[in-house]
């Protein structure tokens, strides 16, 4: 495959077919943030569910042992994965398969057990505010109807 069709999960430009990821190789990357950023954030995002000094000092050692022992060597594994991802033209971000993994390949619902927060607002089409089956399966027309336009990517 030339590195304008797509491969794998990854969508790159494709030449006549449709608009919907002509600019997708024109889009940057996402950054991989450095290991010693990481380190520093961290211990501060787990203070608000660590009540206690000793939870925090805890988690800010381990991060430091972390940062000393193995993170370095994983931090340059997870370098290599995206850049060879990338090249090859499996992966367009080192966290998509893990996305597609933990996101798009459960068979449960995805809004209900995988989305802290979901709301359904009230259509715009008044004839089916109030009837159920109609608005579900406007619903679901309309879900449908997007899934094919993003696979034949004519969107």
């Amino acid at each position: 495959m030339s590195p304008q069709e797509s491969h794998g999960t990854v969508m790159t430009e494709k030449k006549g077919v449709g608009e919907t990821y002509r600019g997708q190789s024109k889009l940057p990357r996402l950054p991989i943030p450095t290991l010693e950023d990481t380190m520093e954030k961290f211990p501060r995002v787990m203070e608000a569910v660590m009540p206690s000094a000793s939870e925090r000092e805890e988690t800010k050692r381990v991060c430091d042992e972390f940062a000393k022992g193995p993170g370095p060597q994983l931090q340059a594994m997870l370098e290599k994965y995206a850049k060879d991802g990338v090249q090859s033209g499996r992966l367009g971000s080192y966290v998509e398969e893990f996305w597609n993994e933990a996101y798009l390949a459960p068979d449960c619902s995805v809004v209900l057990n995988l989305n802290p927060f979901f709301v359904l607002e009230d259509g715009p089409d008044a004839k089916l505010a109030k009837d159920q089956i109609g608005r579900s399966a406007s619903l679901v027309f309309a879900t449908l109807k997007l899934a094919s336009m993003l696979k034949n990517e004519t969107l």
